[in-house]
């Protein structure tokens, strides 16, 4: 039996460590949207995913870029012509400099938890009062109203709220564990999640290793959102007959879809967009575009047509989150179990990570843990980017340029101090600046 589970270890192993590669390539400038003649291709529907924040599979490990690097596309997976696209611009377009940054302005709501406080701070520290509870506060495109929603048992319901806390009121319910709200650019609409089917289960899979590998049944079976390292060996029979099988538990796959929200008057549509989509994002200048997760990377909706295509094609893409004049989006990524934000543009092309670990945490003379650098959200001017870490060994709001230089803390410690914030790695929108 041991010499099964060490043949099993070294294969897993070795499929790890042939496949591990990087690619580089220029970043290229967004722009605005054009649709005009464009050749569109609806996106087959992605596979359902168990929770919010899937696994790291083999074939994430074997494709991931290597990491605490700045990281690019790669020439190998270009994005195929029928799907949307950026023009290009003779001149790139570049984003703030490194160096000293202008006091921080505008005001930021968070929230203490899922569930938990909703607070207002403004960006230089002072004016911090608790507005509400709900989960998920994103400000309004005038920045005098915040959306957020609440749970009672499974049942979800979205709300509004203004910067000063008065006028809360709620918008429409019966929206089953709603999540992330997001406002179209005119202020009108609101696209939020909602959890609908899917298995709500765990179930155990098996296979037969008679007559076949480890490697193979893996490579042919294992699902994206379960991890090699939750791969077992069961033994099933009695002697003088008794099978080998690889197994593993499926957790609980629930569908995520999104449903649009009339704000005026509380109407709904829902959308065919496949069976997984999350944490969605409306696209600032561009009112017939979302943005959301799937389960194969960062897709596109078209409101008008309830069509929808492939961005980018690594799901490890999270939380995206549009820069103010929508040219960029900065998104949380799963980087092999840890958490760094990087930047892309609005096609989804030009990646940059703008977060790293630097080496000698990971080594014995720090703690050896990761950092975790969260829940992405732009500035008022688009100049920088704040996003919560746990690099102090709790939770804090950090800053940084939007080329990710020059990070650090957005308060002082006594103010820090003084705020509390659980993040539970769900794909929570923690906070919104405005």
């Amino acid at each position: 039996m041991k010499k099964q589970l060490w043949i099993f270890a070294a294969l897993i192993f070795g499929v790890v460590l042939t496949g591990c590669n990087a690619a580089s390539a220029a970043e290229s400038a967004p722009q605005v949207l054009d649709r005009t003649n464009w050749t569109q291709q609806p996106a087959t529907a992605p596979t359902p995913t168990p929770t919010p924040f899937p696994k790291i599979t083999i074939a994430d490990v074997v494709t991931a870029t290597a990491p605490n690097t700045p990281v690019a596309e790669s020439a190998a997976s270009p994005t195929p012509t029928a799907h949307p696209v950026i023009p290009p611009t003779a001149t790139p377009q570049s984003v703030t400099p490194a160096g000293e940054p202008s006091p921080a302005s505008g005001i930021i709501v968070f929230q203490t938890a899922s569930g938990g406080d909703v607070m207002r701070i403004n960006a230089d520290g002072s004016g911090l009062r608790r507005l509400t509870n709900g989960i998920d506060p994103v400000f309004s495109p005038d920045g005098q109203t915040i959306a957020f929603v609440r749970w009672q048992g499974d049942s979800g319901s979205l709300w509004t709220i203004g910067v000063d806390g008065s006028n809360e009121r709620q918008i429409t319910g019966e929206i089953k564990q709603a999540r992330h709200p997001s406002w179209s650019p005119d202020g009108e609409r609101i696209v939020v999640n909602l959890q609908h089917g899917g298995r709500l289960t765990e179930q155990k899979e098996c296979y037969s290793l008679v007559g076949t590998t480890p490697e193979a049944i893996l490579k042919s079976h294992l699902p994206w959102n379960v991890s090699p390292d939750d791969v077992f060996v069961e033994k099933r029979g009695t002697p003088p007959k008794v099978m080998p099988f690889l197994c593993w538990n499926n957790p609980p796959a629930p569908y995520w879809g999104l449903r649009v929200v009339n704000v005026a008057d509380g109407s709904i549509e829902d959308f065919a967009v496949g069976a997984y989509n999350y944490g969605a994002e409306w696209d600032p200048v561009n009112n017939w575009r979302i943005v959301s997760s799937s389960a194969t990377g960062l897709a596109q909706l078209d409101v008008n047509r309830n069509e929808q295509w492939v961005l980018t094609d690594r799901r490890e893409d999270r939380t995206p989150a549009f820069s103010p004049d929508g040219k960029y989006i900065a998104v949380a990524y799963n980087n092999n179990g840890h958490w760094d934000i990087h930047r892309l543009d609005a096609g989804g092309n030009g990646r940059v990570q703008l977060t790293q670990t630097p080496l000698w945490v990971e080594t014995s003379v720090g703690d050896g843990r990761p950092w975790n650098n969260v829940a992405p959200a732009w500035s008022p001017d688009g100049a920088r980017i704040a996003f919560l870490t746990d690099r102090t060994g709790r939770w804090e709001i950090w800053v940084m340029n939007a080329d990710g230089s020059n990070p650090q803390p957005l308060f002082t410690d006594a103010v820090n101090d003084s705020i509390r914030i659980t993040y539970n790695f769900v794909d929570e929108r923690a906070l919104s600046w405005r």
